[in-house]
């Protein structure tokens, strides 16, 4: 019996989607090879939309990925900034403390 549904499969994938649909549309099949017929092209179906969810859930990590790896450049320049910030203000402050000492002697 599994000789049988696999010879109907490959006599459909040689024919294609589009004729299969064609031959069942035109009554070509009888009633066992088109419910054969039709369970081909549903399986055909099932697997393009799960590989496209694949695809998408792909891109979606992806994506969520650079936008992380975005995130992490964004606050290491944000903690560079504040570094260069504390410094500069240090600086100031040791220039500020320096001339009043300078000027009281």
């Amino acid at each position: 019996m599994s000789e049988l549904i696999d010879a109907r499969w490959q006599k459909f994938e040689g024919l294609g989607e589009e004729q299969v649909a064609r031959d069942i549309a035109g009554g070509v099949y009888d009633k066992t090879n088109a419910l054969a017929a039709r369970a081909y092209l549903v399986s055909k179906k099932l697997a393009r939309e799960e590989t496209a969810r694949r695809s998408t859930a792909a891109s979606a990590a992806e994506r969520s990925a650079a936008a992380a790896k975005s995130a992490k450049k964004r606050a290491t320049i944000a903690i560079a900034i504040a570094i260069v910030s504390l410094a500069v203000t240090m600086v100031i402050a040791v220039v500020d403390l320096l001339s009043v000492h300078a000027l009281r002697q």
